[in-house]
């Protein structure tokens, strides 16, 4: 029921039915159409976003952060036990070296515990003798190393010619079966500039 002068609603329109009005019209509705090129498409609408989807945005926002943050604040911990562990597997490694150094000087404290290795030491660094031994040592004849061979210094000049002019020359030897002129890599070329 209306009251009196109240405006009328618009009674919403049924929507037509496009498989009924097709067979209704049977063949016409194909032939009367416009090709699809010329046909006019329907313009998208930018339809602002309603509050739920500002709220899933801001959602995934919050959960992103959360997660950089909570990243951000685990490498710290991760790299300071990486460090750490570093550290650890160092010291384990001194521990032992000094296990071994410390195993080689009680085998050798064990060696001057024995009275005949403390004699022969005794012998060789000091040159004591039991009583009733004759100890000889050999002397150099003065005059130092006169009848002794020496050697003859090293050249104070490099090589004759560069070792890559040797090398060069060799390998254009080598690629000539019949070489009419042999290298010497003593023979000194000179270049004439």
């Amino acid at each position: 029921m209306r009251r009196p002068g109240a405006p009328k609603k618009p009674q919403p329109k049924p929507k037509p039915n496009p498989v009924a009005r097709a067979h209704s019209r049977g063949t016409q509705l194909a032939r009367s159409r416009p090709p699809a090129s010329k046909r006019e498409r329907p313009q998208t609408v930018v339809r602002p976003k309603t509050r739920e989807e500002k709220s899933v945005s801001l959602k995934a926002f919050a959960i992103t952060l959360t997660l950089v943050l909570g990243l951000l604040g685990i490498s710290q911990p991760l790299h300071q036990w990486w460090a750490q562990q570093r550290e650890y597997k160092a010291i384990l490694y001194q521990i032992e070296q000094a296990k071994e150094t410390n195993a080689q000087l009680q085998e050798e404290l064990d060696r001057w515990s024995d009275k005949s290795y403390v004699a022969s030491q005794a012998r060789a660094r000091l040159h004591y003798v039991q009583p009733g031994e004759t100890q000889y040592q050999v002397v150099d004849p003065p005059g130092g190393t006169d009848g002794l061979a020496t050697t003859e210094p090293v050249q104070a000049e490099g090589p004759p010619r560069p070792w890559y002019l040797v090398v060069a020359d060799t390998v254009d030897a080598a690629d000539d079966p019949d070489p009419v002129v042999k290298f010497e890599p003593s023979i000194r070329v000179e270049d004439k500039e």
